[in-house]
């Protein structure tokens, strides 16, 4: 629930950019309040549109933030590979570029989706200035 001070509605007014919609300036004003709220979004053009707002970008929400793929990848540590591909792969509403990296048809190694998520991950890296952050390391 986000309060309706002053610093909400401006954040809110800052957040108000062409690549953010009104959801995740939502989710975005959230994290920005809390401290201890974390996101894991598919929107990377939103990404990229928060790291273009010097006012936003200078709080300490980056380590918070989280891709999918980046989620993906921390879920490939702690479970069988076999699961998350199957599971990916089986459903046809998947993210166009993780079922890429997952394969379509033939399934792609362990070994092949890893590069591919890191490469993705650090795409957006670089799109947003380095403001996003991978690995995530706590202060």
């Amino acid at each position: 629930n986000i309060s309706s001070s002053d610093f909400t509605n401006k954040v809110l007014t800052t957040l108000n950019a062409p690549d953010i919609d009104s959801g995740e300036a939502t989710l975005f004003t959230a994290i920005i309040l809390d401290i201890n709220k974390k996101l894991i979004t598919g929107d990377k053009r939103a990404i990229k549109a928060l790291s273009s707002l010097i006012s936003i970008s200078s709080f300490d929400i980056w380590l918070r933030v989280l891709t999918l793929e980046e989620a993906i990848l921390t879920m490939l540590h702690s479970h069988p590979f076999d699961v998350i591909s199957n599971k990916i792969r089986c459903r046809n509403d998947v993210d166009t570029g993780l079922s890429i990296i997952f394969g379509r048809s033939v399934k792609n190694s362990k070994e092949s989706v890893i590069e591919g998520l890191i490469s993705n991950i650090n795409e957006l890296k670089r799109a947003t200035n380095h403001h996003y952050c991978f690995p995530k390391i706590s202060p």
